[in-house]
């Protein structure tokens, strides 16, 4: 029996055999659970979105266009290895980041860091050396093209240069690989080569492509929001979790849009699907048909996009979700049929609504957040019971 485990914001982890995890999250709502996890499990197949077009990522995507990486790097970084000296230094490299309050020191230490000079590679031998710098070179290389033939914008205006404040040094060299590879997969594969994740644990992109997609988002009030910042966490002021202003009205339906903001219609990855499933089926059906108990993951409070939800007005939008692709006549417990929660949520638990879904309690740490020791002995826990 496998299990699959929803978190709230729509991210899913599947178990796939007695051995075999399959986890489809957001970029950072599981990341150092990821990490927690490793130490018990490491054969996980890990899906991620490439549509948030915040932090750094919003630069590159500015200067070079392509799918925005930043989720996919996040996760890697958790799932490195970091037992040997090299090992370490290589970890340090590819998450570090320049300066975030002096362009010219930033740039002074991205030249240092493309030349070889800076202290970062003091402890990396000369072959990885040599491998991480050849796609910083060529990630180097790419913006000085852009520079020089988008001089002007679409309206104009004269091309900003490329801003290295706060830029991931892991962000460039993943760019640099999906260039030159012309392969987002192949990136990943790089990545893991580089720094010795496991080969037993894959991450894979939810959606495969080369060109930029971003999310947009219908209100029940006939509104909508374009792009992933916009929706969850507008402005360039970083507000506590639980504080943002509520959306205007609830999400109706979500699509993906291209750089001139226009909806588009883009499929799953047909490797991600048929790691669900042995078929190319779409995404919900392929959860409506696998058996097994199906997990939702709740967070310790409500957010923007589910302010006023009770968990089990949480799991009916996920069933919703999945339901679009599905021609089967499927009902709510098709797709989830377990609820975890913190002990300490402020998401209403209507449990009388939730009749029917067995739910497992977490001891969880402060502020509502889940405790990663109890969490991860959770999800094992269940997986032993499932199997």
């Amino acid at each position: 029996h496998n299990i699959i485990l929803v978190l709230s914001r729509i991210n899913f982890i599947v178990y796939m055999s007695q051995q075999r995890l399959f986890i489809l999250s957001g970029g950072t709502a599981f990341n150092e659970a990821a990490r927690a996890l490793a130490d018990f499990h490491q054969s996980v197949t890990y899906c991620l979105p490439i549509s948030d077009d915040g932090g750094s990522s919003a630069e590159i995507l500015r200067h070079l266009g392509g799918p925005a990486i930043g989720d996919l790097r996040s996760r890697l970084l958790r799932l490195a290895k970091s037992e040997t000296e090299e090992q370490q230094a290589v970890l340090a490299l590819l998450q570090f980041r320049l300066p975030r309050d002096d362009a010219d020191a930033a740039r002074r230490e991205w030249m240092a860091v493309v030349e070889g000079t800076h202290t970062l590679w003091l402890s990396v031998t000369e072959a990885y050396k040599h491998i991480i710098r050849s796609f910083l070179l060529h990630f180097n290389s790419r913006l000085l093209q852009s520079t020089s033939v988008r001089t002007h914008t679409c309206q104009g205006e004269e091309q900003q240069p490329f801003d290295f404040c706060g830029a991931s040094v892991g962000n460039c060299f993943f760019t640099g690989a999906r260039l030159f590879f012309h392969s987002i997969r192949s990136a990943v594969l790089l990545w893991k080569s580089v720094a010795q994740v496991p080969s037993e644990t894959h991450v894979l992109p939810v959606i495969n492509c080369s060109h930029s997609v971003n999310l947009g988002c219908q209100l029940l009030d006939g509104s909508k929001i374009l792009g992933q910042n916009n929706i969850s966490h507008p402005g360039k002021t970083v507000i506590k979790e639980g504080q943002q202003p509520a959306l205007a009205a609830p999400i109706q339906r979500i699509f993906y849009i291209n750089d001139w903001q226009q909806e588009i219609v883009q499929r799953v990855d047909d490797e991600v699907v048929t790691d669900l499933l042995a078929s190319k089926s779409g995404l919900g059906r392929a959860i409506a048909q696998h058996p097994g108990r199906k997990i939702l993951l709740l967070n310790g409070c409500l957010d923007r996009e589910t302010a006023g939800m009770t968990a089990s007005q949480h799991v009916v939008a996920v069933a919703r979700l999945c339901q679009q692709d599905c021609q089967q006549t499927t009902t709510t417990s098709d797709f989830v049929t377990d609820v975890i929660y913190p002990e300490t949520t402020t998401i209403p638990l209507d449990w009388e609504e939730l009749a029917g879904v067995h739910v497992h309690p977490v001891t969880s740490g402060d502020n509502g957040h889940y405790d990663l020791t109890a969490l991860t002995q959770q999800i094992i826990n269940l997986h032993s019971d499932s199997s």
